[in-house]
């Protein structure tokens, strides 16, 4: 037979109300369907685990509990039960119903468990037969999570009472005073052998889920036994019974509290979570389970909320040692002054890129802040360890005789070339009326280039009044280049951008694979004929690329980071570029690298950049020219400062500020200007005086 009994449900004041409150719940929700917010309706939840002990319902409907609308990460995503997450989240948010008012003082039944060296979620457990080999079973559950469930121990012994009372129960709570290794609580039972009243199954069973202070440690099941068979007689051997096992890790939080007038629960991390594996935990049941403020448990205490994911955000460098000392064979210490020690995390890297000498790029910075004199030196050997996630560089000389000591930089992971070293140009500022009014009342940029002459990579960077540098990264994306119409049916090119990905299938006879999209062969077809149905179906596809025949076979895609294209099944069909920005935090500008692509494009392209972000500048276009409002300092090679001269007279002053505190005055003068414009007539004289000399001009009109 199985025992189920949870005396702390019957012990509630509210559970007469039971169907009351499940009335009354019942018609607020119907009051809410049509107030739910969009959230609400996509469930990002877990699974519901049964407490072990707790009472079943006839029906979910009858369960006066709340349950969970959703979940989200750093409020955004809906978290999944199986979600893998390529970034550490910073909080996770608990939407509940919008009736639902959680109880601030309940949110300890909220936790988040790492699951350890093992890789598997399991509270410390315990059972025992009492000696009786069989006939009875009684298992113990640790009601904390984690390693703290560990070490709460059973202990069983046996007296005559002299009496016919039934076992006596003693509790040494205590979990708040322990390390964790050390016995964390003890339950005393002495059960009585008196022949008026000998101990029970049934009764040992009754005094411990009867107890609240045991409820508060263990949850405890009869598995199988007859109640009434004598524990008394047997001896207690089996004693003391401890509950151990999880290796689990309680991860603390550094905040959970009630927001959103009481419907959502925020729970946010002391410190950036690990790659692991992870639960949170939501607990309905036990001797303290979350409740709204009516005193209602989570689900009905019947069950628990378990949400598991994956922290998974890829290898990465946790330390780096230049010159590192090491002891040797004979246990000397000697230091190895040309190599550096790479320490990566627990993700073990590919074994042929881990010891590829191109990521592994030492920069000579020069000691200065422009990378134009910088020298990158390469390790000419790697020795890569994923026993111990070590990457040993070591170089052709001493790291201080590479290029003479200085500051250097270690660049991991990036096969990339180092950016062009950016143009500083201050901006000039265009005209006031007067000396004593003179102002700066805006600044413009004209750009004199086109797409076919920009680099991808260049940079134009932008420094705010403020002083925070936007930078800007041209990027021309990705391009296809068809050569030649040789593509046979069934030929197939694949692109990737986004979380998505279509492919595209050369076809002559209206059959293609599943889930591919047809591109029509012809055998008029020539090269542009057929790039342009190259174009028009990756347009059709949607797939957020928005595809350039540039003529003669070249596509333009753009795209960002995430886009990228597999050729390998299309005949001459072969991608290049590389989409996205190289340099940390800059926006990209993208653009087609053709004439076509005018000045009046690049400038629309900047404007576009610089709105997409707020960094307190902004630009207005007007052609080929960028108004600026809130940057002193622009810094590219192909971008040209002017004023409108037109509006300039004599006497103006132009305001220049080089945004470093120095501000010149400078004065228009336009001299002397002789107005010929009228009917001068032989003979006509005019005087002009410079510098104390004055000379006289006389008109002579030649005959014929």
């Amino acid at each position: 037979m199985v025992i189920r009994r949870n005396s702390k449900h019957d012990s509630n004041p509210r559970r007469s109300s039971k169907s009351s409150q499940t009335g009354q719940q019942r018609e607020r929700r119907q009051l809410f369907l049509e107030n739910l917010e969009d959230r609400r309706l996509l469930h990002g939840g877990g699974q519901h685990v049964p407490v072990p002990g707790a009472e079943a319902g006839e029906t979910t409907e009858e369960v006066a509990g709340f349950e969970l609308a959703g979940a989200q990460v750093d409020s955004g995503n809906l978290l999944n039960n199986g979600d893998i997450l390529s970034q550490a989240p910073r909080d996770i948010t608990l939407h509940f119903g919008q009736s639902v008012d959680v109880d601030p003082t309940s949110l300890g039944a909220i936790s988040l468990l790492r699951s350890g060296a093992d890789g598997v979620f399991g509270n410390a457990t315990a059972e025992t037969d009492f000696g009786t080999d069989g006939e009875v079973l009684m298992r113990f559950f640790s009601q904390l999570n984690g390693r703290e469930g560990n070490g709460i121990e059973i202990v069983f012994t046996k007296s005559d009472h002299g009496n016919a009372s039934g076992p006596y129960l003693t509790v040494d709570d205590n979990t708040g005073e322990v390390e964790l290794g050390e016995t964390r609580a003890t339950i005393t039972v002495d059960m009585n052998t008196s022949e008026e009243n000998p101990t029970t199954f049934g009764q040992v069973f009754d005094l411990l889920d009867g107890s609240a202070e045991v409820s508060s440690l263990l949850l405890i099941e009869a598995v199988h036994g007859d109640v009434d068979t004598d524990l008394s007689v047997e001896d207690v051997d089996y004693s003391p019974i401890s509950v151990s096992g999880s290796d689990d890790l309680v991860v603390a939080p550094g905040y959970v509290g009630v927001e959103s007038g009481g419907r959502d629960v925020v729970f946010r991390f002391r410190e950036s979570l690990q790659d692991d594996l992870y639960r949170l935990v939501i607990n309905g049941g036990g001797a303290q389970p979350l409740r709204d403020i009516e005193g209602i448990p989570f689900l009905g205490g019947q069950f628990d909320e378990w949400i598991e994911f994956t922290v998974d955000s890829g290898p990465q460098v946790v330390a780096v040692v230049p010159q590192p000392v090491v002891r040797d064979g004979a246990g000397i210490l000697t230091q190895q002054r040309d190599q550096i020690h790479v320490y990566f995390n627990e993700d073990d890297l590919n074994a042929d890129a881990a010891v590829n000498a191109g990521l592994y790029q030492l920069i000579f910075t020069n000691d200065t802040v422009d990378n134009s004199d910088d020298v990158v030196h390469y390790p000419t050997e790697v020795d890569y360890d994923a026993s111990t996630d070590l990457a040993k560089l070591t170089f052709a000389q001493p790291l201080d005789q590479l290029s003479g000591h200085g500051a250097y930089r270690l660049r991991v992971g990036d096969l990339s070339a180092l950016p062009e070293a950016p143009l500083s140009m201050e901006l000039a500022t265009e005209a006031a009326s007067t000396f004593a009014e003179a102002l700066s009342i805006g600044k413009n940029l004209e750009v004199n280039t086109n797409g076919a002459l920009l680099e991808d990579g260049q940079s134009l960077e932008l420094v705010a009044e403020s002083g925070q540098s936007l930078v800007l990264e041209f990027d021309a994306g990705l391009l296809l280049q068809l050569d030649s119409v040789n593509a046979v049916d069934g030929n197939h090119f694949t692109l990737h951008h986004g979380s998505g990905s279509s492919t595209f299938e050369f076809d002559n006879d209206a059959t293609v694979g599943s889930g591919n999209i047809a591109i029509a062969l012809d055998a008029s077809d020539d090269v542009d004929a057929l790039a342009g149905k190259i174009t028009l179906a990756i347009h059709a596809a949607d797939m957020g690329l928005f595809p350039t025949d540039m003529g003669g076979g070249l596509i333009h895609l753009g795209g960002d980071n995430s886009t990228s294209a597999d050729t390998a099944s299309a005949i001459d069909l072969v991608s290049y570029g590389s989409p996205g920005v190289s340099n940390p935090g800059a926006i990209a500008v993208g653009y087609r690298p053709e004439v076509a692509f005018t000045s009046n494009d690049v400038a629309t392209a900047i404007v576009a950049a610089v709105e997409s972000v707020d960094a307190g500048v902004e630009m207005q276009r007007h052609g080929n020219r960028i108004a600026v409002a809130g940057a002193n300092v622009v810094r590219n090679t192909n971008i040209t400062v002017v004023g409108d001269v037109s509006v300039i007279s004599d006497g103006d002053v132009i305001t220049v500020d080089d945004g470093d505190g120095q501000v010149v005055n400078l004065e228009i003068d336009t001299g002397v200007v002789i107005d010929a414009s009228g009917s001068p007539q032989d003979g006509d004289t005019f005087t002009v005086t410079s510098g104390g000399v004055t000379k006289t001009f006389e008109v002579e009109i030649m005959s014929g």
